[in-house]
């Protein structure tokens, strides 16, 4: 029997329950077992431009499982026409790009644009000939300078805990003094900051605030961002106030939670890094 092709939708709950596991398995210090070893920056394709999407973690977990020392991902074909090679053996990674098409809505008669996944195959540049010319690209490379870029309206107090207000659009922080370490004070901040993004003047995600499961749901949605903000700028730090939630996403949410929160995760990250070229990929589930 023929295998079946793999379906964006799998994909992503593939990439979903590695977290699932990740959380499972490290509990409070989960933010650290993701972090702990490899790249430290997020992967790039062969123009040196952020991948989209839930790509971003397929890639990364790949650079990690690996240990590749580059975070630049090619297909056979780019390859090739740089005079590389792919190693023997060496196994492809999966990515997904979206494309458009018109059609015709039947009820009302009027053109639609419709989006819909193809998926094609990389390799990193450690699996190539070209390793002894491995880069790792890095984009953006301080953190401070990309919040400053955003200009968040950012208050810090002295009593209270770390959060982000979307009535009032603030981010409430607690002086750095209050954490153990400047890396704890900014691994708290990127955490707030991703839940920033919700804003209907940003990404508009939609929270309850009035129900746990939508709560745990955007929760999990800003640790994941978070994760992948540190990891990319190589920061280790640990967020305050944070374990709460972990017994939440692992019993209050659905699969299709998880993958729904792993979604809106990378769209806060492409919103964070790269605002001019994240809007294509907004609209797409």
């Amino acid at each position: 029997m023929k295998n079946e092709k793999l379906t964006h939708n799998d994909f992503v709950k593939n990439i979903a329950d590695q977290i699932k596991e990740k959380i499972a398995n490290g509990c409070g210090d989960w933010v650290e077992n993701f972090n702990r070893d490899g790249n430290f920056n997020l992967p790039t394709n062969s123009k040196g431009t952020f991948y989209k999407g839930v790509n971003i973690l397929a890639l990364l977990f790949a650079q990690l499982k690996n240990n590749y020392k580059s975070n630049q991902w090619m297909t056979f074909k780019q390859i090739k026409e740089i005079d590389g090679m792919v190693n023997k053996g060496e196994k492809s990674q999966v990515v997904f790009y979206f494309s458009t098409f018109e059609t015709i809505d039947k009820s009302t008669g009027l053109k639609e644009t419709k989006f819909f996944a193809k998926q094609y195959r990389v390799f990193n540049i450690s699996q190539t000939t070209l390793k002894d010319s491995e880069q790792n690209i890095v984009i953006n490379a301080n953190l401070q300078n990309v919040i400053d870029a955003h200009n968040p309206k950012i208050e810090n107090h002295d009593i209270g805990r770390a959060c982000y207000i979307p009535s009032l659009d603030i981010i409430k922080m607690p002086l750095a003094k209050y954490f153990k370490t400047d890396a704890d004070y900014m691994a708290t901040l990127t955490h707030e900051f991703s839940h920033w993004t919700l804003h209907e003047k940003r990404l508009n995600r939609t929270v309850d605030f009035s129900c746990k499961k939508s709560i745990a749901r955007e929760e999990l949605t800003a640790e994941i961002g978070s994760c992948l903000l540190l990891k990319h700028f190589g920061i280790k730090g640990e967020v305050k106030n944070h374990e709460k939630y972990i017994e939440s996403w692992m019993t209050d949410l659905t699969e299709k939670d998880f993958s729904d929160a792993v979604k809106q995760s990378v769209k806060v990250i492409s919103y964070i890094l790269d605002v001019a070229e994240n809007a294509e990929y907004q609209n797409v589930a």
